[in-house]
């Protein structure tokens, strides 16, 4: 019984596999054009099969002609995809009040350097009203040590605030992502509460105080002369940084900060030198820096070796 189970399901997945990635797009494809028009379409996302639950899954598309938005298109079935729904009607109608939102704030957000990005329909809520998630581009990085751009966020967040008023009672916007630019990269910060109680900038802050992530960022910015003179001075002994001079090698956690500033840091690094007088060498040059630090996690093979006791 066991091995017919077991052929069946080598089957199966055999017979799952012959459907080809160009086959399940053209698929899509023909399938919002024939339904909404939209000939110069693009695919944006390919949901892999959940074989699980017979094959249900999303494709997300935008077309490349205005008005260009994106929408998902839903499909099921574990041999043959089929198309059985779309949430087209959704996200046009949360591109419409993006629009509008534009509009009536062209000015003020040309003043605080933000463009609008998009604003997308997430699904209704217990309550029967629909989700809108908003996410604003900001032409400069939003950082903790830059006052401006903090009021840059607050500002946007007020006119998110003040036009909520003016929707439809079956909408509502429940979540805010503002994109910006680190490092040549782009970082985004989001807020899930409800931002109608940020009334005030200290409001803000005391928010923003509570991400470990946005003030990991703020204070490897503030101390990025501290943190390359450590990283120069524990190369002379073979160790590094494993990721380099960001979050990922350098970390505050959450109980650590206090008031924007940390208390220890962990450091993730990597060196091929761990004999006991080097790792001595090691925690002589970390403690001759004014970095506090709570732990060192270096990489070793078959796991990892953890310094906590630096003195």
């Amino acid at each position: 019984m066991k091995k017919l189970l077991v052929l069946f399901m080598l089957s199966l997945m055999m017979l799952t596999g012959c459907e080809t990635e160009a086959k399940v797009d053209k698929l899509v494809l023909q399938y919002v054009k024939d339904e909404f028009g939209l000939e110069e379409v693009e695919i944006t996302y390919r949901g892999g099969k959940d074989e699980s639950n017979m094959g249900d899954r999303s494709y997300s598309v935008k077309s490349k002609t205005e008005p260009s938005f994106e929408f998902d298109v839903f499909l099921e079935g574990l041999i043959n995809s089929r198309i059985v729904g779309d949430d087209f009607a959704e996200q046009e109608d949360a591109y419409k009040i993006k629009q509008q939102f534009v509009k009536t704030y062209e000015a003020k957000l040309k003043e605080i350097g933000v463009s609008d990005r998009s604003f997308h329909y997430l699904f209704i809520n217990e309550k029967g009203l629909s989700k809108l998630e908003i996410t604003g581009l900001f032409a400069k990085t939003v950082s903790l040590n830059d006052e401006q751009s903090i009021k840059h966020l607050f500002t946007f967040i007020q006119l998110i605030n003040e036009y909520s008023k003016s929707l439809e009672t079956d909408y509502i916007i429940s979540d805010i992502r503002a994109e910006y630019p680190l490092d040549d990269q782009t970082q985004a910060l989001s807020f899930y509460k409800d931002v109608a109680e940020i009334k005030e900038l200290s409001d803000l802050k005391t928010i923003l105080l509570e991400n470990s992530n946005f003030v990991n960022e703020a204070l490897l910015q503030a101390n990025i002369t501290s943190f390359q003179q450590l990283e120069k001075d524990m190369s002379d002994i073979g160790f590094s940084f494993r990721s380099g001079l960001n979050d990922l090698s350098i970390f505050c956690s959450g109980e650590n900060i206090i008031d924007g500033k940390c208390s220890g840091y962990t450091f993730y690094l990597e060196g091929k030198n761990k004999s006991e007088s080097n790792m001595k060498k090691l925690k002589a040059i970390i403690n001759n820096h004014p970095i506090p630090v709570a732990e060192i996690v270096i990489s070793n093979e078959g796991g990892a070796i953890r310094l906590k006791e630096l003195n």
